[in-house]
């Protein structure tokens, strides 16, 4: 085992994850192996941030409905999408808070980012997800 994550993508379809892209047509969501420490770290630092010491307080927001969003935003890192007027949509990190949880595929790579970085937290992947 190296010491870096690597930099292979996982390709998650709703029918199978892979090391080697789908078939043409297949619609797919690729994701990083795992989040690397940085990843991590502005994981963190999304989801809880610290006022001060500009006053005699210092006070703390947690962010907790953005994980899944960020998460996501961390581990995507390409797709093949098709838009409601049947052309694939092109992979921009700017599209991916506009995903539906409620999609199967979507769905499918939460449970699989939550599996591959089970110190993120029992409740990292949706609702529905089998972790």
């Amino acid at each position: 085992m190296g010491h870096f994550v690597s930099q292979d993508k996982i390709y998650i379809s709703e029918s199978d994850v892979s090391t080697s892209v789908p078939e043409e047509g297949v619609e797919w969501i690729a994701i990083k192996p795992k989040l690397s420490l940085g990843d991590r770290e502005n994981l963190g630092n999304a989801l809880v941030r610290v006022a001060g010491p500009d006053t005699d307080e210092l006070s703390a927001e947690v962010r907790a409905g953005s994980m899944l969003a960020v998460m996501l935003d961390l581990a995507i890192v390409d797709w093949y999408l098709v838009g409601e007027n049947g052309n694939p949509v092109r992979f921009r990190k700017a599209r991916i808070r506009e995903l539906d949880q409620d999609s199967p595929l979507v769905d499918k790579v939460l449970a699989e980012v939550s599996k591959r970085n089970p110190t993120l937290g029992a409740n990292a992947g949706s609702p529905g997800s089998e972790s």
